[in-house]
């Protein structure tokens, strides 16, 4: 799962991280008429992208004014994160190409990765209205503008990518968003319109539900963790998840029923297979029913077999905060 998505879904409220990108493989021999590709934001890095510029800058030395194998070549520096050398090679399709729109994209790309955020958005800004950059542009676009405290402009373009075709991870990101500035009608409306598209996406539905409870709208979130716990074989999460709403609904009694046949289920689903992730699952119960040992043990169990699960490296870290002293706790020290 890619990093950006990982503390989303698990850290409400960080700024997303920069983004590594993948390329896809490509034969020197057909390089100069293959089009462009370029990867999506949340993809992680080519592991050969070396030996694919080793053969780019052999194709160069024989034609060193092919802008399609120099616009390549600066998309493989970026993703190997040699940034100075991906604009020189951008700098000199420029040069030969100014015009060329996806010089102008790859560039804009370039400079967002540097760091370079002004010159970036101006790059970006010229091919944004173009079909085939359009998607990308303003995505990018939107990162730089979400980075350099403009919320309201970045869910803009956001909603030109998501308008064109349904993403779940920029939906999501787009959610985080609108929720940061207090648009949590609007968070709800993009989550229900996500899920319709993409027929179904449980974490969007996860993010839903999350929502809604924080609008107060305890019977459609508790109508919502129904209708996954009718179609979910293994239902120890939205059991929990029901438990929750229960719980912030005043509901307590029914809470903590419902938090019983969570653990059931649970304990259930570990007796037929023991894994870090169902072990997980039982820790979450635990810690959301004031168990801390009970949750620290499965906890400990599941970082000795997967030491950078993120949602279990989350938990250690809501455990380790319930633990300290309250001016501790309250100064973040």
């Amino acid at each position: 799962m890619p990093q950006e998505l990982v503390h989303i879904l698990f850290a409400p409220g960080r700024t997303v991280q920069r983004r590594r990108r993948t390329s896809p493989g490509c034969v020197v021999c057909v390089w100069t008429a293959l089009t462009f590709i370029t990867c999506a934001s949340f993809a992680s890095a080519h592991p050969g992208a070396h030996h694919d510029i080793e053969r780019a800058t052999e194709a160069l030395a024989a034609s060193p004014s092919d802008v399609d194998l120099l616009v390549r070549r600066a998309h493989l520096y970026r993703i190997e994160g040699q940034l100075p050398e991906s604009l020189l090679d951008l700098d000199r399709a420029r040069k030969i190409a100014p015009e060329r729109s996806d010089v102008i994209l790859q560039r804009g790309l370039t400079l967002s990765a540097m760091g370079k955020d002004a010159e970036a958005e101006i790059e970006l800004g010229r091919v944004i209205h173009e079909a085939e950059s359009a998607r990308q542009a303003y995505t990018e676009r939107g990162h730089i503008r979400a980075r350099t405290d403009r919320p309201v402009e970045a869910i803009a373009d956001y909603d030109e990518v998501l308008r064109r075709a349904p993403q779940m991870e920029l939906c999501l990101v787009r959610g985080r968003r609108q929720e940061s500035i207090g648009r949590l009608d609007d968070a709800a409306k993009g989550y229900r319109d996500g899920i319709a598209r993409l027929r179904g996406a449980p974490l969007l539905k996860i993010e839903l539900v999350r929502v809604e409870i924080t609008r107060k709208q305890y019977d459609v979130a508790l109508k919502l963790i129904d209708e996954e716990l009718d179609r979910a074989p293994i239902k120890t999460d939205w059991l929990r998840r029901r438990a929750e709403a229960l719980a912030v609904a005043g509901k307590n009694t029914e809470a903590q029923n419902e938090f019983g046949r969570a653990l059931t289920e649970a304990n259930r689903v570990l007796a037929k297979r023991k894994t870090a992730n169902h072990l997980l699952a039982r820790a979450k119960i635990y810690h959301a029913m004031g168990r801390l040992e009970a949750a620290r043990e499965d906890l400990e169990s599941v970082l000795r077999e997967s030491p950078a699960l993120p949602a279990a490296l989350e938990l250690e870290k809501k455990l380790k905060q319930e633990t300290l002293p309250v001016v501790q706790r309250s100064t973040g020290k």
